[in-house]
């Protein structure tokens, strides 16, 4: 697998090479929508952050229909996601280097997953609040790019050839993009109903209340 490198806009061309194998424009603007706001609005690209690596997750495990709670956190669905793709710790009992390893993946997934609860724009606060600086925002979008990057090359790698039977045969459907009434921004039929959202953003997006990128 190559190295997540990125450009002088902050955009990854192996990132967006990697997207490529699940032909989701959902999560290529979501990942441009990260980059763009992490100096000027870094409680979005925190909160862009986490639901990146959660589409990931959900994309793949639709593809090869692994089935999992609508309402499941990122901790569980990158637990089934890993463990799919054989990056789970806990399957590496007898190589300590790959679990040690494979453990810190999971940390930096769940840490960005409370990261998100905690300062990110998805939640209102108290009277003591926490505002992230530019810099917190880099390093929350980076570590997603680079932990999207290795699920979505993993994912090619191993199941590149069934991905594109799959995605061959979605594309027969009728999966026009419908808009956000708020940004303008696309999403396909398919994905608003199959993991593209949480429930609750869906219904906010169908209401016209606006989706994640404009949220």
């Amino acid at each position: 697998m190559t190295a997540v490198e990125f450009d002088k806009s902050g955009i990854s061309p192996n990132f967006e090479k990697s997207i490529e194998t699940i032909n989701s424009g959902y999560i290529d603007n979501m990942w441009k929508k990260a980059i763009e706001r992490k100096s000027n609005d870094p409680e979005g690209a925190i909160t862009l952050s986490r639901s990146l690596i959660e589409s990931v997750c959900k994309h793949i495990l639709d593809l090869e229909r692994v089935s999992y709670d609508k309402n499941s956190d990122l901790s569980e669905l990158y637990k089934r996601t890993s463990e799919l793709l054989k990056m789970s710790a806990n399957q590496y009992e007898s190589n300590l280097v790959f679990k040690q390893i494979l453990g810190g993946c999971s940390g930096i997934v769940n840490g960005l997953g409370q990261l998100r609860n905690n300062v990110g724009d998805a939640h209102g606060q108290g009277v003591i609040n926490v505002s992230p600086k530019p810099r917190h925002a880099e390093l929350a979008v980076n570590l997603a790019g680079a932990m999207s990057h290795f699920l979505l090359s993993s994912y090619q790698e191993s199941y590149k050839k069934e991905a594109m039977h799959f995605l061959k045969g979605m594309r027969e459907w009728n999966m026009s993009d419908v808009h956000c009434k708020v940004c303008g921004e696309p999403y396909d039929e398919y994905g608003l109903h199959h993991g593209d959202m949480l429930a609750w953003e869906t219904d906010a997006f169908l209401k016209g209340l606006g989706c994640p990128c404009c949220q």
